[in-house]
């Protein structure tokens, strides 16, 4: 399992195949992507894992409104190939996000003032939003900013990530017990 991001997932994938790591054995974290596998070599990481967060690929129907709207009009910014990359749609994820948490802030609260708080009341309010099918379904609270905690496991198969399981959230129920503890342990410590 590698967990990092940047070129270490490049070095490091590249040293799994150096010493001959069956792919299929081989996972990473969401710092993973189409421009790391064109490093190493598309078909040399055939059938590597990585999580995804969101929809990779230009199915997405966000992706396709701004291919139809952007792109295809030349108003786009950056190679146009990268349309579509595992990074290009977290930032599309990541602005789906905060246009949803806007949408619903001016929904609570129509005049303003437009704050930190208003937008944070916004976010919060955010239920079962999937950004046309683009991530898993997501709950904003405010004992749970991650939304669930929603992604999905994905494998690469010599040219793009293909999904290999449905959206899940991963014992979420233990991720938060050991939160509490540490908070609880922080609280009466200050460590």
């Amino acid at each position: 399992m590698f967990w990092g991001a940047g070129v270490g997932q490049t070095v490091a994938m590249s040293e799994a195949v150096r010493n001959g790591l069956p792919m299929d054995r081989v996972s990473s974290c969401v710092w993973l992507s189409e421009s790391d596998m064109d490093v190493i070599g598309k078909e040399q990481v055939k059938g590597v894992l990585k999580v995804e967060p969101c929809a990779s690929g230009k199915d997405p129907k966000p992706l396709q409104a701004i291919i139809s709207e952007v792109v295809s009009k030349g108003k786009g910014a950056g190679p146009e190939n990268k349309v579509g990359t595992s990074y290009y749609n977290y930032g599309v994820m990541m602005g789906a996000i905060m246009i949803e948490g806007v949408k619903k802030a001016f929904e609570r609260n129509p005049g303003g003032p437009i704050t930190g708080l208003w937008l944070n009341e916004g976010l919060r309010s955010i239920t079962n939003f999937t950004a046309e099918g683009m991530i898993p379904p997501m709950t904003v609270t405010k004992e749970d900013h991650q939304g669930g905690g929603g992604g999905r496991i994905a494998r690469w198969d010599g040219t793009k990530f293909v999904p290999a399981t449905d959206w899940f959230a991963a014992n979420q129920d233990v991720v938060w017990a050991e939160i509490r503890k540490s908070s609880e342990e922080f609280r009466k410590s200050g460590k």
